[in-house]
């Protein structure tokens, strides 16, 4: 006999807070929800984010008065890009079997480990460093030095600080790697103090800080600058992404919405398919920057070069390019370069610059797009002077993603 359906959906209501609250326990960047607050939802796939915009004070006059001011209030309308879900079954046999191993309730505190908690927390980082990167904000490069680290941390702070003030409350998520050097620091003479953070959700973190900065941890592999979103098996790093040492975040410049959360459960005795609990999950969620808060960001980049045209190339074309996707380099002599554009590389954009007769250094991931490059968006050929290289950069919101070259030369050559 089937159980009554409001026990059905006493259980399905327990599983989702033990989902949640295993979730909240491994997320590292639930502080950023503190905002959420702050939306405007307008239904569909859509959030209306306020911005107020003022200007200076003017002169007064004993006259005429008081001087004219501007105040614009407006919204920035933004979608949700991550609509995730999952759903497993726990068969009927399978506790028994496992000695009660194997029951809903572990299942769950797994996944939320291992899967979703890492999965939200990379989308949140990797979309931040999206906004800083396409609103020009501060990025840098920099490895990691237990001689340099908090000399590189502070110029950061610094920055900052220098245009909002030292009352700004900053949050600076720290890469594994970067955490670990940073505490054999030769330079921090002083003790990190412990600060407590409270996030809109209730639940309180004790954290490091650094005069005030509150200094979060999070496992390295949550904090590369993009990832692909897999339609199924969960996410990974893009073949061409960097690395951060470290992202910096006002208390105020940030958003992170969960939209929809839900979990729910078939209670074996009611499927028609199976002998088994089936437990279903979806989470709409996304993060964003508010762009006039910009200037409370910063970004270090972990000093890596970026990968060629073949180191780009992935045959399935989600975690990289297909082949056919990506342009080719080829030359027909001593001062030709030929581009030929593939099918298309979504966001990526490719420019080209003539460079010497000395082959090229390796160009860091992250790093500027040089002067005088100019974009490609058809085949080309391409006269260069005799023997030099040509020089083709990947560009994602400014910033080089991908660089190869090629050395023009005859055949004979």
């Amino acid at each position: 006999m089937s159980l009554p359906t409001n026990t059905i959906n006493a259980r399905a209501k327990i599983f989702s807070q033990i989902l949640d609250e295993k979730v909240v326990a491994s997320l590292t960047s639930g502080i950023l929800s503190a905002n959420s607050s702050r939306v405007q939802f307008v239904g569909g796939d859509e959030v209306k984010i306020p911005v107020i915009k003022t200007n200076g004070l003017g002169n007064y006059n004993r006259t005429s008065g008081y001087a004219s001011s501007s105040l614009e209030f407006g919204y920035q309308t933004k979608k949700f890009r991550f609509d995730r879900s999952f759903k497993f079954g726990i068969d009927a046999m399978d506790e028994d079997e496992t000695a009660g191993i194997l029951n809903t309730s572990n299942a769950l505190a797994v996944f939320a480990k291992q899967e979703e908690a890492p999965e939200v927390d990379s989308a949140r980082y990797s979309s931040l460093y999206a906004d800083i990167a396409r609103l020009n904000g501060r990025i840098t490069q920099y490895t990691p030095n237990k001689d340099t680290i908090l000399t590189k941390l502070y110029d950061d702070f610094g920055h900052i600080q220098d245009i909002v003030g030292e009352k700004e409350q900053l949050y600076c998520f720290m890469s594994g790697k970067a955490y670990r050097v940073l505490t054999q620091s030769s330079e921090l003479n002083r003790t990190m103090e412990t600060q407590e953070i409270t996030g809109q959700n209730g639940v309180t973190l004790k954290v490091n800080s650094l005069d005030g900065v509150a200094i979060i941890p999070v496992p390295s592999r949550r904090m590369k600058t993009e990832y692909a979103f897999k339609t199924t098996n969960g996410f990974a790093s893009k073949l061409f992404a960097g690395e951060m040492n470290w992202l910096i975040v006002g208390a105020d410049a940030a958003i992170a919405i969960e939209k929809h959360n839900n979990t729910k459960i078939i209670q074996a005795a009611n499927s028609e398919l199976y002998d088994a609990d089936q437990l279903m999950g979806r989470l709409v969620h996304d993060c964003w920057l508010f762009d006039e808060q910009v200037n409370t960001c910063a970004v270090s980049l972990l000093e890596a070069n970026a990968v060629n045209l073949t180191g780009a190339v992935d045959a399935d074309g989600v975690v990289g390019f297909k082949a056919t996707q990506l342009p080719t380099l080829t030359t027909t002599g001593a001062t030709n370069v030929t581009i030929t554009i593939g099918s298309g590389t979504e966001g990526v954009k490719w420019y080209f610059l003539e460079g010497t007769t000395t082959a090229p250094s390796a160009v860091k991931v992250g790093s500027a797009l040089p002067a005088g490059a100019t974009e490609v968006t058809q085949n080309a050929s391409i006269t260069v002077g005799n023997g030099k290289y040509g020089l083709l950069y990947g560009v994602k919101a400014g910033l080089v993603v991908i660089f190869d070259s090629i050395q023009a030369k005859s055949s004979a050559g």
